[in-house]
C-alpha cells in the first residue's frame, strides 16, 4: 500500500496518512485480516469472505473451503469507505449429495481509539464497535444471497448485516435496510434511520431515531430512546421503557407494549404535564401503575386506542389514522402498490383477477375540527383480520360510506362498525381520502380485502380535484350509476353479517385471552 494523501477525522480530530485498501478476499484457511494501523487511514476497501476447493481438515477430504475475512481498526487507525460482505458458496465439492449453498461471514472490529467512516455492511456481516471505538455514517444493509445449488438456482433469502455497539462504543449516523440490525449494548448511537431493519436497544444511549414503515425499534426494560419520529413503523416497549425528548408520529404507528397482559380494557392512556419535558407526557397505565411514558408535543392530537396484539401476547397502542391514503396497498399486476403512488392510466387488479386501467383518482381532505361528530366523514378502521380469512392483511382505513364487499354484498363501512375489530375514529389528527375510479364500477383489493372502486352517484363534486375529470373527459356522457354488486344498507341480511363479524371478533379476543 502506498500513501496518497492525508485525512483528518471530524470525530477524533486526528490526521491520518491515507493508503489504498484495495480488494481483500479470504484466501487461506485462517481467513484474511486487514489491519488499519495507527496513524493510517485505509481507504476504499472491498472486503469479501472467500471460498475455494481444498482439503477439509481434520478428515482431509476434498471439498469447498470457506475463508472468513476481517477488518480490524486498531488504536490510532482509521478505515474510510469500506465495503464489507459475506458470501454464499457451493459446498460439498465432489459429493453431489452435499450440493448446497452455505454462507461465510465477514467482520469489522473497531478497537478503542479506532475510527471508521462511510462503511457499507453487506449480508452475513458483523461490525463490532468496542469501548472507545467510533463509527460514523454506516449503511447496515444486508442483501439477498443464493440458498439453492445448481439444481435450484432461483432459491434465495435475505441475510442480515449487524452492527453491535458495545459499552463505551460510539455510533453516529446509520441507515438500516434489508433486515439490517443494530444492537446497542451499552454504547451510544444517534441519528439512526430504520427502514426495513431493526434497532435493539438493550442498554445504552439512543437518540434521534426515524422509524419508517417496515422498521422496528425495540427498547428494553428500563431504557429510554430520545427524540423518536415514526412514519408507519413499529416500536416495542418493554416494562418501564420510555420515549423521552419528543415523540413525533407522522403516519400510523403501532407501539407494542410487551408487559401489559392481553386485556386492552385494563390499559389506559393519560396525558399529563409534569415539568420534565417541554411538552406533555402520555402515560400508559395498567392496574393503577405507570408502565410506560411517551413524551409528545403539547399540540399532540392524534387519536390513539389500545388493542390486543395480533400474536396474543401484549397490548398494541395504535396511534394515527391513515384514511385510505398514503401507504394503503392496492393490488396491481406488478404487486401491491401504495394508493398514493398510483396514477391515472396505471393498471390495477380486481377481485376477479382482471387487469383494468385507472380512469381517475379523486382526492379530498377535511379539517378534523369540522369532522368531529360527523359520522359520515369520520374514518372507519378495519383492524387486521377483522373480515375473516386474515383479511385485511393490515389495518385498513376507509371513509364511512366506502363499501366493502362482504358475503356477496357491497356494504358501507359505517354499517359494519362493531366496537371490537371495526371502529370509527372519533378524533383523528387529519383526514385525507383517496378514491380510484375505473371505466365501470368494480371491486379492488385494498390490503388484500375486497373494496369498491369509486362510482359517481352525483358525488364527484365532494373531491377537491373534481374539475380535473371534466378537463380530462369533456365529452364524457352522463350515465346512471350502476353498481357491480347488490348494495346492502339495512335489513335482516345486514344484521346477520354484522353479527357474524362481531361474533368472530369476540371469538378471536377470547382465544387470545385464554
Amino acid at each position: 500500500m502506498s500513501a496518497s494523501s492525508t485525512y483528518t477525522s471530524p470525530e477524533t480530530g486526528k490526521t491520518y496518512t491515507v493508503v489504498s485498501g484495495g480488494t481483500v478476499t479470504g484466501k487461506d484457511y485462517n481467513g484474511t485480516v486487514q489491519t488499519a494501523q495507527s496513524g493510517t487511514a485505509v481507504s476504499g476497501t472491498q472486503m469479501t469472505a472467500g471460498a475455494s476447493m481444498g482439503m477439509l481438515p481434520p478428515a482431509n477430504m476434498w471439498g469447498t473451503v470457506s475463508y472468513p475475512a476481517s477488518q480490524v481498526i486498531v488504536d490510532g487507525g482509521a478505515a474510510i469507505d469500506s465495503n464489507i460482505s459475506g458470501i454464499s458458496y457451493l459446498s460439498g465439492g465432489l459429493m453431489i449429495s452435499e450440493d448446497r449453498m452455505v454462507q461465510e461471514s465477514a467482520t469489522q472490529i473497531i478497537e478503542s481509539g479506532g475510527f471508521a467512516s462511510n462503511t457499507y455492511l453487506g449480508p452475513v456481516t458483523t461490525s463490532i464497535i468496542k469501548n472507545g471505538g467510533i463509527s460514523d455514517n454506516v449503511s447496515i444493509m444486508g442483501d439477498r444471497l443464493q440458498t439453492g445449488g445448481p439444481m435450484n438456482p432461483s432459491a434465495n433469502a435475505i441475510f442480515s448485516a449487524t452492527q453491535i455497539v458495545s459499552s463505551g462504543g460510539i455510533l453516529h449516523t446509520a441507515t438500516l435496510e434489508s433486515s439490517g440490525t443494530l444492537i446497542l449494548n451499552g454504547g451510544s448511537a444517534d441519528h439512526i434511520t430504520v427502514g426495513t431493519g431493526t434497532v435493539l436497544q438493550r442498554t445504552g444511549t439512543l437518540s434521534d431515531v426515524l422509524v419508517n414503515q417496515g422498521g422496528v425499534l425495540s427498547v428494553s426494560a428500563d431504557q429510554s430512546a430520545e427524540n423518536v419520529v415514526t412514519s408507519g413503523g413499529v416500536i416495542i416497549l418493554d416494562r418501564n421503557a420510555n420515549l423521552t425528548g419528543t415523540f413525533q408520529e407522522m403516519y400510523q404507528t403501532t407501539i407494542s407494549l410487551t408487559d401489559l397482559g392481553n386485556n386492552p380494557s385494563a390499559v389506559s392512556g393519560v396525558m399529563v404535564k409534569d415539568g420534565t419535558t417541554p411538552g406533555s407526557v402520555l402515560e400508559v397505565v395498567s392496574s393503577g401503575a405507570i408502565m410506560n411514558r411517551i413524551s409528545v408535543k403539547d399540540d399532540f392530537s392524534s387519536p390513539y386506542y389500545f388493542k390486543s396484539a395480533p400474536s396474543g401476547q401484549g397490548i398494541d397502542l395504535m396511534i394515527g389514522t391513515p384514511c385510505y391514503c398514503p401507504g394503503t396497498l392496492i393490488a396491481t399486476p406488478d404487486g401491491e402498490r401504495p394508493v398514493d403512488k398510483l396514477m391515472i392510466g396505471d393498471n390495477v387488479l380486481t377481485a376477479t383477477g382482471e387487469t383494468r386501467p385507472i380512469r381517475w383518482i379523486g382526492r379530498r381532505s377535511y379539517d378534523p375540527m369540522f369532522a368531529y361528530g360527523n359520522r359520515d366523514i369520520l374514518p372507519i378502521v378495519f383492524q387486521k383480520g377483522s373480515l375473516g380469512n386474515q383479511l385485511p392483511r393490515r389495518d385498513l382505513t376507509v371513509s364511512p360510506l366506502h363499501a366493502m364487499f362482504v358475503d356477496g354484498y357491497l356494504i358501507p363501512a359505517l354499517h359494519l362498525v362493531n366496537g371490537l375489530s371495526i371502529l370509527q375514529i372519533e378524533k383523528p389528527s387529519y383526514i385525507s381520502y383517496i378514491h380510484i375510479e375505473l371505466e365501470t364500477h368494480d371491486i379492488l383489493l385494498a390490503e388484500g380485502a375486497p373494496s369498491e372502486s369509486f362510482l359517481d352517484d352525483s358525488s364527484r363534486g365532494m373531491f377537491h380535484n373534481a374539475y380535473e375529470y371534466n378537463e380530462l373527459y369533456p365529452d364524457a356522457p352522463i350515465v346512471p350509476p350502476q353498481y357491480c354488486a347488490p348494495r346492502l344498507e339495512d335489513g335482516t341480511e345486514l344484521a346477520r353479517i354484522h353479527q357474524r363479524l362481531k361474533n368472530y371478533a369476540q371469538q378471536v379476543l377470547s382465544e387470545k385471552a385464554a
